[in-house]
């Protein structure tokens, strides 16, 4: 299966041939299945048109396919202090004083209008993706909302746990909190509304459900996912360290398989 940005009938002015002006920048320039608007003075953001759950992993597909084009043009310049893929957006960061934000604009499109004329596969790797094999202790005291994800669904406990550890799971992006990364991939069956009244604190390396993503806190938080296991750190690399280069283990595009390790 392969996606392509939809085609518009509404074409963008080239912003090197004509001003842009701060009110439309701010409002944000339509392109073939995306916007681009400005961020403060200091970034760009283009957004993706809205889709269906069942289309968003293949146009998170390509946000990757955009960074990784993106980084490769443009990550070596002196003026570029960010890129940050996220939930079908990408940022760009910039210094203000090394080109016109139109000019950012600019490049920004040609990578977007560059990925239109290529065919984005959903089940090709994001460049440089790693694979993870991450050990999970299920239920009891590190998975308080195991039982009750269970009856919500109709499942037994033993069920859940098979569901979630077999499943392989692809980082869409990370965000919320240093090294939070948010997991495409859950089985529809264990696809559960956040708690109505979210935790004040849930304990770091929670693996925990919300809605059709899973994932790991990676520090203690406030948060609103259902808990079901903990992810084994005494024997694993810590999810995110400040002094560790890149600091977070989890990487958008990485593949994460959790192994069931109290069975």
């Amino acid at each position: 299966m392969t996606t392509t940005p939809q085609e518009s009938s509404q074409k963008i002015s080239d912003p090197f041939s004509e001003a842009l002006d701060q009110e439309s920048l701010q409002h944000g320039l339509k392109l073939a299945g995306a916007r681009v608007y400005t961020y403060g003075e200091t970034a760009i953001v283009l957004e993706l048109e809205k889709a269906s759950d069942s289309l968003a992993p293949a146009k998170q597909q390509c946000i990757w396919a955009l960074a990784h084009l993106f980084q490769q043009r443009w990550a070596e310049h002196p003026g570029i202090r960010d890129i940050v893929p996220a939930n079908h957006n990408m940022t760009i960061i910039f210094d203000p004083l090394s080109e016109r934000v139109s000019t950012w604009i600019s490049k920004l499109r040609q990578c977007w209008q560059d990925l239109n004329q290529q065919n984005i596969s959903t089940t090709t790797p994001f460049a440089g993706a790693r694979t993870h094999q991450l050990a999970v202790a299920y239920g009891g005291e590190y998975g308080p909302d195991l039982k009750a994800v269970a009856q919500i669904h109709g499942l037994d406990v033993e069920e859940v746990i098979k569901r979630h550890s077999t499943s392989m799971y692809t980082v869409a992006f990370v965000g919320f909190q240093p090294g939070f990364a948010y997991l495409d991939g859950l089985d529809p069956a264990l696809q559960t509304p956040r708690l109505a009244q979210p935790r004040t604190r849930i304990p770091a390396n929670s693996v925990a459900i919300g809605g059709r993503q899973t994932g790991i806190y990676p520090a203690d938080s406030p948060g609103g996912w259902h808990i079901i296991g903990r992810y084994i750190t005494e024997t694993q690399t810590s999810l995110f360290d400040v002094n560790r280069e890149p600091p977070s283990l989890l990487a958008t595009g990485d593949f994460v398989n959790f192994v069931w390790a109290n069975a």
